[in-house]
């Protein structure tokens, strides 16, 4: 079923076919859009979106099966784990990404392009925190038992987040715009 956030851009059409039943349809009669690159196209942008979130989760993870310190306090484990909800609303994005060039539905845009372009913001802005958040633990919190870890960890965080950077920096060069009206 369609969400009720989008329920203004369908109506319900009931016919009766053949038999004498009654058969309901959503058709959609909302407003169409065009999404355009300046650079690239949809295909290499959903290739591209794939690999970073890929990357992403593998740094990610892996950051989070580093055995450092730091990881055990509260203003680095926070963002650490709030990170996974965007990252998970970024692969479902990814996911949702339309594979034809077509117009599309508000809805198509709103779950796919505009869930990972704010997504993606989140998880770069999370990153950052946790790369911050060890650094800081690092320099305040005295000698570590084990400095390499520490380092290793903000290395894996701020790969991700250079690639989620970069990934947001590219979505500038997609123009959205209404195709055709109701």
């Amino acid at each position: 079923m369609v969400a009720r956030k989008y329920a203004q851009d369908y109506e319900v059409i009931t016919q009766n076919d053949e038999r004498g039943r009654e058969k309901t349809e959503l058709a959609y009669r909302g407003d169409y859009y065009a999404v355009r690159f300046n650079k690239g196209n949809l295909s290499n942008y959903r290739k591209l979106t794939q690999l970073v979130t890929f990357l992403t989760l593998v740094l990610h993870i892996g950051a989070g099966f580093i055995n450092n310190a730091g990881m055990r306090q509260f203003y680095i484990a926070l963002p650490y784990v709030t990170a996974f909800l965007p990252l998970f609303f970024l692969a479902a994005g990814t996911i949702a990404l339309p594979m034809g060039h077509q117009s599309y539905r508000r809805n198509q845009i709103a779950l796919s392009f505009n869930r990972i372009r704010k997504s993606s913001l989140a998880l770069f802005f999370l990153f950052f925190l946790c790369a911050l958040g060890n650094t800081g633990f690092i320099l305040f919190a005295g000698p570590s038992n084990n400095p390499r870890l520490e380092t290793l960890f903000i290395a894996f965080e701020t790969c991700a987040a250079i690639a989620i950077g970069w990934l947001t920096i590219f979505q500038r060069e997609i123009n959205i715009q209404i195709n055709s009206t109701k």
